[in-house]
């Protein structure tokens, strides 16, 4: 069925901007992914990671916060490659790069080969890998399949990028808040046409709630040979 495909995706959610907003929009949006996810959630939310290996109301009870910070990333995983622990769960962390994907990649264990990484337990680990050893956002085109990411710097800003599967962001006067999925941010919207699909190959760099920068991501994958059982 169409919701089984939509299901197998994993769902992102996103938020820019002031610091003191109450996470109740954020965690509505996370709710609304379930259908995306299911198996495990995530949330990076004022500083701290969260995780629980159900669908996102598990996250309620860990919270120490009842605001977003200047950046927040949620994520709700439906497992593909790796199993569905604890560990394998979005958002991931290395050094000062934490984020979030939605997709299946078929050339990670050759992308981290080009620069000495070992292969991941999960395909989407060797992103951010990739993005905190390099350093470079433009090496998110050496990845081959679909992919949508979230992720932050420790910059205070967060950074979106969609190849493939479905992103919308809407602006709002406590900030931006970025979803897989229409449906939830049409419901926290004060008019649903503010919702706007991100465009495809495009890095968006938000801090404050605002696109201070949109970088162009050349899509030139690593070739693979290696066959992902998904």
């Amino acid at each position: 069925t169409i919701k089984n495909e939509k299901k197998a995706m994993c769902g992102l959610v996103g938020f820019s901007g002031k610091a003191n907003t109450s996470i109740f929009k954020a965690l509505h949006l996370l709710a609304n992914n379930d259908e995306r996810g299911g198996h495990s959630t995530g949330l990076f939310a004022n500083g701290k990671l969260y995780k629980t290996k159900e669908e996102s109301l598990n996250i309620l009870p860990m919270l120490d916060t009842n605001v977003t910070g200047g950046v927040l990333i949620g994520h709700t995983r439906y497992a593909t490659h790796g199993e569905n622990t604890i560990e394998n769960a979005h958002p991931f962390q290395y050094k000062n790069i934490i984020g979030a994907h939605n997709g299946v990649l078929s050339n990670y264990e050759e992308v981290g080969k080009k620069f000495g990484i070992s292969k991941t337990t999960v395909d989407s680990q060797m992103i951010f890998k990739v993005l905190a050893q390099t350093k470079k956002d433009k090496n998110l085109g050496l990845f081959s399949g679909a992919k949508n990411v979230l992720f932050t710097k420790g910059d205070n800003k967060l950074y979106a990028y969609r190849r493939d599967n479905p992103l919308y962001a809407l602006e709002t006067e406590d900030g931006m808040y970025i979803s897989s999925l229409e449906e939830g941010l049409k419901n926290i919207a004060k008019n649903e046409k503010d919702v706007k699909e991100i465009p495809e190959n495009k890095l968006y760099v938000i801090e404050d709630g605002k696109l201070v920068k949109t970088l162009k991501i050349k899509h030139k994958p690593v070739p693979y040979t290696t066959k992902v059982n998904t």
